[in-house]
Formats: structure tokens, sequence, C-alpha cells
């Protein structure tokens, strides 16, 4: 009965397809005044058509039919449902290649919601479309320059590289030089966004509200309407130029204390149209290649700094803000008119690139937005929920909103013990965030569809600029919530294979914490026995050592927990915690004592964080992760060990594997107490600046 149901929804999305191909096609016919464009839309945008159709319809069908008698809750469930996530994925992804265009720019939209998409749909998202866009061929770039300035490239540049040196969503960019010597950036429109651009946007918004029609949870028309609104804009490249000066001549007159700080390509109007765009040529880093940031002398975290102030300027003083600062739109130099200081140091210039998507923010818009980003840095629940109902979260999801806003869970964004000027949560954090997410998934569709357009590019924006500002950490954190030894052994070749090309030149371990914890009477949970956790450990450093002849490794000890606290503030979702100091100081002593006889540094995080009287109340958050202060003491033992020898990273941290989606019996145990809680299922493993 089941099946019969969801191939009759199959059928009928067809159906509703094959109207609007025929239905489509005829207007585009009848409107347009150019015919061979019009046979060009005919003969591509019903294929296009029936690619969604049957993506859409395949995704929908291999949900249904594969969970279709699996218990909510289950392994087998979680296994499965990790197996349909990474499969629709990736025909999505492969929709929006074939596609292009449009379907790029909605493939990045969904690469950014981490809030809200499945993680497996995150990462193909993100690891493809900024950077492995279709390229448009010279043929039909010198079509494009014909029909906007009625010749070739050849006529009309000295030089023009035929291979673009980047390509995006909407266009491609080819390095050329002018008929007086100028370098310069010529930005190229792909064809097919000026021939299909209305129609893939009417395609998406039908099969986006067609899946609605069918499944109701799934509403993403907010995401469409927005679609809508900006595309046309972007699509103008005059209007992009129009912003780019419209930016600078902002901070010249409103921000001049860091107006020389910031840049612009200027623009050579004569060669520019709607679909055209030249541009001065600028010979800089891409902000988030730390290494090359650093060969022009200036410091990672004097750029992150100015991109931070460069943005709020715009956000709050300006009300004209550039919302798609991702990696490849910013670019990094030393200052022009800047010198050397006494260090051999150069400040930075920060330079912005592709300023098609621009929002403009009222005033009361902007105050409202800076009051409460005001009250999220001091915990102040009232004013948070004040200021969230009116940007238009509403009185019963602006908890829902503060907790996007911050990727943190509510107790944390109005907990005072937390430094809320780092706005990225921690592992833990994250994950508990996580499984709100999935458990509040039509919660967060409403909030979404409720709030302002405007606000919905801030989110974006501020989603850019926290992973822009991850990649300059000097120092990153790489962390799997929930894990103990066991685990970290039997996956340690993926995460540090013996033939990789890159050695890493430093390890930091830390495993214990889960490992010490009481054994819970179902057998389930993290506890590992200490004879077993010490041969893990000896294991790990044994495989890391073998990896090259000039790794350091520094391991940490288990470190002390707050009893008292842990007591009264085990979260609902997990069965009993138990953790004692006194489990923790004999498996940090075991550690210790392991180190000792390997030749291993090692860090006793037992002692270190006990020396201040008052430890139990500063150094953690909840008694057992740690707060700020817990993290200074942590940090400066590590570079304690740190300054007895030079050391440059030489791993980045996406190399490492993020998931394993096996359910394991030494996870968290859940409420239930005879199932556990999979992290990976709700985890999104993120790099942690070390100030």
């Amino acid at each position: 009965m089941a099946t019969r149901s969801l191939w009759r929804s199959r059928a009928k999305l067809a159906v509703a397809a094959t109207a609007i191909f025929t239905g489509g096609a005829a207007a585009t016919i009848a409107n347009s005044e150019d015919p061979a464009t019009a046979f060009k839309i005919c003969t591509t945008v019903p294929v296009r058509l029936a690619r969604d159709t049957i993506t859409a319809a395949s995704i929908a069908f291999d949900y249904e039919y594969s969970l279709w008698g699996l218990p909510e809750g289950s392994v087998e469930r979680s296994k499965v449902k990790h197996e349909v996530h990474r499969r629709s994925a990736h025909k999505l992804q492969e929709l929006c290649f074939k596609n292009g265009g449009i379907y790029i720019k909605l493939g990045q939209h969904i690469g950014q919601l981490e809030y809200l998409v499945p993680q497996e749909y995150v990462q193909t998202m993100r690891e493809s479309m900024l950077n492995k866009c279709p390229v448009s061929s010279y043929d039909q770039v010198c079509e494009v320059f014909k029909q906007e300035l009625g010749e070739t490239p050849d006529k009309i540049f000295d030089e023009f590289d035929p291979v673009p040196i980047a390509s995006a969503s909407l266009a491609q960019v080819h390095v050329a030089r002018t008929t007086d010597g100028q370098k310069v950036a010529v930005k190229v429109q792909h064809t097919h966004m000026t021939d299909t651009a209305a129609a893939d946007r009417a395609s998406v918004e039908l099969i986006v509200n067609t899946l609605h029609w069918f499944f109701p949870s799934f509403d993403y028309r907010w995401l469409v309407a927005e679609i809508r609104e900006s595309l046309p804009k972007e699509l103008d490249f005059l209007v992009e130029a129009k912003n780019s000066e419209k930016c600078l001549e902002n901070f010249h007159n409103l921000s001049p204390h860091i107006a020389h700080y910031v840049y612009a390509p200027k623009v050579h109007w004569n060669l520019s149209t709607s679909k055209l765009l030249t541009m001065e040529f600028m010979d800089a880093a891409q902000v988030n290649d730390v290494k090359a940031i650093e060969g022009l002398g200036i410091q990672p975290s004097e750029v992150a700094k100015l991109v931070s102030q460069a943005f709020a300027e715009m956000m709050f003083k300006h009300g004209f803000v550039h919302c798609d600062p991702h990696a490849a739109n910013l670019l990094v130099r030393p200052l022009p008119s800047g010198k050397r200081n006494i260090l051999g140091k150069r400040k930075p210039q920060l330079i912005l690139l592709d300023h098609g998507l621009y929002k403009e923010l009222d005033f009361n818009t902007r105050y409202n937005y800076a009051s409460l980003w005001k009250a999220l840095i001091f915990a102040d629940a009232k004013s948070i929920k004040e200021n969230s109902v009116k940007l238009g979260a509403g009185e019963d999801l602006y908890a829902l909103f503060a907790g996007i806003l911050t990727m943190r869970p509510w107790n944390r964004v109005v907990d005072p013990a937390v430094d809320h000027l780092v706005i990225q949560g921690n592992d833990s954090e994250r994950s508990e965030l996580q499984m709100y997410a999935s458990q509040y998934f039509p919660q967060i569709s409403e909030l979404l569809t409720r709030l302002p357009r405007v606000i919905l590019l801030m989110l974006k924006t501020n989603d850019c600029l926290r992973a822009v500002n991850n990649s300059l950490a000097d120092i990153v954190l790489r962390g799997y919530y929930g894990w103990n030894s066991r685990r970290a052994v039997e996956v340690l070749n993926q995460n540090f294979p013996k033939d990789a090309a890159v050695q890493p030149a430093l390890v930091i371990v830390y495993f214990g914490g889960n490992d010490s914890m009481g054994p819970h009477s179902s057998g389930l949970g993290p506890h590992v026995p200490l004879p077993e956790y010490i041969e893990n450990m000896r294991k790990i450093a044994v495989h890391l050592k073998s990896l090259s002849d000039t790794i350091r490794i520094i391991f940490l000890s288990c470190p002390p927990v707050d009893e008292e606290r842990v007591r009264s503030g085990t979260s609902g979702i997990f069965s009993e915690l138990v953790r004692t100091n006194e489990l923790c100081q004999k498996y940090s002593e075991a550690c210790i004592q392991l180190c000792q006889e390997m030749g291993v540094k090692v860090v006793d995080l037992f002692s270190a964080l006990q020396k201040r009287s008052d430890w139990t109340t500063a150094c953690f958050t909840d008694g057992i992760h740690l707060a700020a202060e817990g993290s200074k003491v942590v940090v400066e033992e590590i570079l304690k060990v740190l300054k007895e020898a030079e050391w440059s990273p030489s791993l980045h941290w996406k190399s490492m594997h993020t998931e394993f989606p096996e359910d394991l019996p030494y996870y968290l145990v859940a409420a239930d107490g005879k199932t556990t809680l999979n992290p990976s299922e709700w985890t999104f493993h993120r790099e942690i600046q070390w100030d």
C-alpha cells in the first residue's frame, strides 16, 4: 500500500513537470524577441526540469522506502538514514552541477544551513559548490562579448587569457591587459544565466512547492523567495560595480579611521556592461590562505581583527552590508602605504570582491541587531528576548534565533560564565545544538520563514565571517565530542595515515575524561577500564611516533571535575553521568606515568587546573567543560612545552575525518538507559581558536 502511494507521488510529480514543460516553453517563445534564444530555452529548459523532477522524486522515494518500517531511534534506522542523507546529497550535488547557475547558488545556500540541514548535505555542498563550478567555453565567452561590446576579447584587449582563473555560479573571471597596458580582471556572465535564469528560478520554485505539498515538513519556500529577490541584482554587473563604489564611499565618509585598510578593485566603466565587468587586477592572498598571508609579512590575527571590524562597520554604522563574504571573495595584501614595524610585520589591507549581493539595514534594524548582540555578549536573557522579537523571531522562537546566531544551545547563551566574545561554540555545545536542530526542524523552518529576508542574509553573513575567522586561527583544537580512547584507536590510521604525503609537525592528544566515567549498569557508555585505557594511549603514541622522525607529541592528562555541579547539572537527554575526581586522578596519573616511560611530553591538567583556589567556579562552565579561564590554563601549559622547539603547522583541520556514523555501545547512554546517543549524527566538528 505504501509503495503504491510512493509511486503515485512520483507520477504526480512527473505530470506536473510535463505541464510546466509545455506551458513554460510556449510562454517563452511567445514573449521572446530573439528566436535563437527562444529556441535554446525551449530545448534546454525541459531537460533541466526533467532532471529536477527525477532527482526530487528519487530523493523523496529513497527516504520513504529506505526508512519504511525502521523504528524511530533504532541503531539500524540511524545507519540507514546516514546512507540516505549521503546518497541524496550527492544526487542534489550532481543536479546542481548539471544544471549550473541558479542551482549552484541553491547548493551554496544549502551548504550554509548547518543549523537546519543534515551534515551530509552541508559537507557535500561546502566541499564542491565554491571551488568546482562549471566553466563556460571560450566560444561562449566570445558570444557574450559580441552581444555586449560588439567585438571578441582579442579585438578589445591587447591580451586576454582564454582560460579563466576562477569560475563561480554566475560567472567566471579572465585575466586581460588593456590597450594602455593595465592588467585587469574580466568577469564574464555564464551564457546559460542569460538564457534560462527566469525559467530556472520558476522551476526551482515549482519543485520546492511540490515537495512541500507532498511533505509539509520540507519547507524551503523562504529560500526560493530569497533567490527570487536577490538573483536579478546579482545578474546585473552594473549594480555590482555601483555597490563596490558605494561601499568604499561609506568607509571614507563614515569610517575614515579604517578606510585605508579596506579596498575594492577600481571599475573600468567603458569596458563593463550588465553581463561584463572589467576591474583592476588584484595581486593578493586569499583570506584563508594563512601560509601566503604570513609570507607577505602579515599576522593572521591582524587580518581576523580587520575582517571583523570592517563588517561591524558595515552592519552597525553604514547599514549597507556585503552579504557574500566567503573566503573566495576576500583577499589580503600589505597596506600599500604601510611600512614594516620593528618586528618586520606589515599592516594588512582587506580587498572586497563580488559586490553583487548587498542588503540595506534601516536604523531600527541596525539598532535592534546591535542591541541583540550586546545582550548576547552580556548573557542578558530579557534583552535577548526583547530584541529578537523586534527583529521578527517572535516570543515563541527567540531562544532558537539566539542559538542559531551564536551556534550555542540556549543554556550556554545565557550562561554568564561563558566567554560570549568567542561567538563560535565548542564541540559539545555544537553537538547539543545539532541534536536540538534535528528535534525542532519544523520550528527552525518556521523561524526562517518568519524572519525578514534582510535578517536571513545577516545569518548567512555571520556564518561566512565565522568560517573566515576560524581559518585564520594560529592554533586550532580538533576534537570529537563523546569519544573515548577505544574509538580513537579504531580510526587512528584514518586520521593519521602512515602513507600521507604531509605528516604533522605536532599532535596534541587528549583522552581520559570520558574513559574515566564510571561504568553504566547496562554495560553501555564511554567508560574504558584503566588497563585498556593505558594500552590504547600507548597504541596512539606508538602510531604517531611512526609517522616521521621529527614529529612532536604532547599528551594532556585527564582534568578534574566539579563533582557537585556534575551531579546537579546533568542534561535530561542523558542517563546519569558518573564523574568523580578519584577516577579522574587515577586516569591522569596513569597517562603521566605512560608518557614518562615512552618519552612523550605530557601536561598534567589535573594538577594545573587545581592551582587556582577558585578552580571549580572559574575554570568550568558546567563542571566538566572548560570556561575561558580554564582554557587559558590549558593554553599556558601547552605553550610551555611548545617553547622548547619551533613549531609550524603542516596539516589543516579539514584533512581530518569528521564523520564516523557507526552507532557504538560506548557512546553516552540515553535517558532510557538502554541505548546510546551517537554524537556524529548531529555534531559539526569545527576548529576553535585559542587566543
